[in-house]
């Protein structure tokens, strides 16, 4: 949870550099990643508190990127009201 929250400011931060589309794309890939190899590194629990982690981590991205494509694409006004 507390990765969670912090991430978002590390995706925002990235986002303003590159933009959304080269940020999400790394998100979904590094998702990706995660989720082809869950399976595998379950055995190994450090391995899989680690895989837990950057999952939520890569959750609070997503939190964090939505709202302002959405305010950039629908308006200040009505971003808001299309995010929630």
């Amino acid at each position: 949870s507390a990765l969670n929250g912090a991430s978002r400011v590390g995706w925002a931060t990235i986002f303003d550099f590159f933009g959304f589309k080269y940020v999400y794309m790394a998100l979904l890939l590094i998702e990706m990643a995660i989720a082809f190899t869950f399976v595998a590194v379950a055995k190994v629990k450090i391995l899989y508190l680690i895989w837990v982690a950057i999952t939520f981590a890569c959750l609070g991205g997503h939190f964090s990127l939505y709202p302002s494509i959405c305010a950039k694409t629908f308006g200040p006004k009505k971003g808001g009201i299309v995010y929630s």
